[in-house]
């Protein structure tokens, strides 16, 4: 009798998390408007991803400040932070995780960041769970503002999505802008002898695949600017 109630236990849990894993928004716009940005990455299931944080044309000094960045525990796992170029002078600067936000706070003494300065002021690094296909991606938003930051304007970033290597052989290439095309144009199966719903193509996260993924994906391979661009911010901005 206790093995069968301890069984029927586990199913509940099981279809539990299925349940609420199911209901997870898996949709995003990336945003970068705000005077604190999440930058957002491309992050494969199972795979470690890291995450900007940065502050753009600050509109006040800044020497105390406090916020958090809420996110989905279903789907990523918070691991570790590092500074970025603005925290490092700060005397007293944490994070810390309360499963489904982060609370980020610092302060400095004596000194402050002025006014009107741009630059990275956290890294957050996260694992992304086995169960989330390299096409999901969903947002990470930041609420709670306070201290030296408290009228500033906020944008969230995406986490996840696709990342331009359509055909999945760790490069981009021509031949995934081709992949891009062809599903946009109803050609299944693709060039590649892909299925189109195995093709993840919407890159600049607008949740269409459309020719504009695919010449995105071309410029990039030529080093023209392109959306993907945007994906890179924190392999060229890791000075910590």
């Amino acid at each position: 009798m206790r093995k069968i109630i301890a069984y029927m236990t586990t199913i509940s849990m099981l279809l539990y998390h299925v349940s609420v894993f199911a209901e997870i928004p898996f949709s995003c716009t990336e945003q970068d408007y705000g005077e604190i940005d999440i930058v957002g990455n491309v992050g494969k299931c199972g795979h470690e991803v890291e995450v900007a944080v940065r502050l753009q044309n600050t509109p006040n000094d800044l020497s105390a400040f406090a916020f958090k960045i809420e996110y989905h525990p279903e789907v990523v796992e918070f691991i570790s932070y590092s500074k970025g170029n603005l925290a490092q002078n700060m005397n007293m600067f944490d994070v810390t995780d309360r499963h489904g936000y982060l609370k980020v706070g610092g302060t400095m003494f004596g000194d402050f960041i002025p006014e009107g300065s741009s630059g990275n002021l956290v890294f957050l690094k996260f694992i992304v769970s086995p169960k989330v296909t390299k096409c999901d991606k969903f947002e990470m938003t930041i609420s709670e503002v306070l201290d030296d930051m408290v009228s500033w304007s906020t944008s969230g970033g995406c986490v996840g999505g696709c990342n331009g290597d359509v055909n999945d052989d760790n490069t981009i290439t021509p031949g995934d802008a081709l992949m891009a095309f062809d599903k946009t144009m109803e050609v299944c199966p693709t060039s590649s002898n892909s299925l189109c719903p195995e093709v993840c193509c919407d890159v600049n996260s607008d949740n269409e695949c459309t020719p504009n993924d695919a010449l995105c994906i071309f410029s990039h391979y030529m080093e023209r600017p392109s959306c993907l661009d945007y994906y890179d911010y924190w392999k060229q901005n890791t000075v910590q």
